[in-house]
């Protein structure tokens, strides 16, 4: 469609014909199409984050995660890969695709410094513990359970915050009919 054809190669230039684009997806078939042409890595990220925004705002977080790993494995430093291997980590958690986000976890530590990641250990698992509390407002148990088990096996977690979510668990258990599971951890 000559619409969505790119022949733009600067950033101003892109900026410009979204503007003139109307809807997201007539935006993000144009933006694809500007990735398929050869460009520079400044000119790719750039698009790749583009792209990430607008299928954020489409709560496509699968399509936004991988357009933002696309950006960190063309960022030249490490710091810029981090914190975008970290972006990625968390547009997965709320895909659910939580594989997926300790992959790119992992790709983010590698990138990191001893003290740095500590911080992103952090930041991870407030990540996951924020989202299940989202899932227990949504009286979603479930979701909620396999999310606080993941954050028990990963262990970066201290025994205070180790003995507030075997108490959540324990009551949610309970509620979705896990009885054997739930006397396991009051038993504890």
């Amino acid at each position: 469609m000559a619409w969505t054809e790119a022949k733009e190669t600067k950033k101003e230039d892109i900026e410009a014909k979204l503007k003139s684009i109307g809807g997201d997806m007539l935006k993000i078939e144009y933006l694809e199409n500007c990735l398929k042409k050869q460009s520079t890595f400044d000119i790719r990220k750039f698009v790749y984050l583009r792209l990430a925004e607008l299928y954020q705002a489409r709560l496509m977080w699968n399509e936004a995660a991988k357009n933002v790993d696309g950006a960190a494995e063309i960022s030249i430093t490490f710091r810029d890969k981090m914190e975008l291997y970290m972006k990625a980590a968390v547009l997965l958690i709320k895909h659910g695709s939580y594989y997926d986000a300790d992959r790119q976890f992992e790709k983010a530590l590698a990138c990191a410094n001893s003290k740095e990641r500590e911080q992103l250990k952090k930041t991870y698992k407030e990540y996951y513990l924020e989202r299940a509390k989202e899932f227990e407002s949504l009286k979603k148990l479930n979701n909620a359970i396999k999310i606080y088990e993941k954050v028990l096996m990963q262990g970066f977690i201290n025994e205070s915050e180790k003995k507030e979510i075997d108490a959540k668990l324990a009551i949610f258990y309970g509620k979705v009919g896990k009885v054997r599971e739930a006397m396991q951890l009051e038993g504890k």
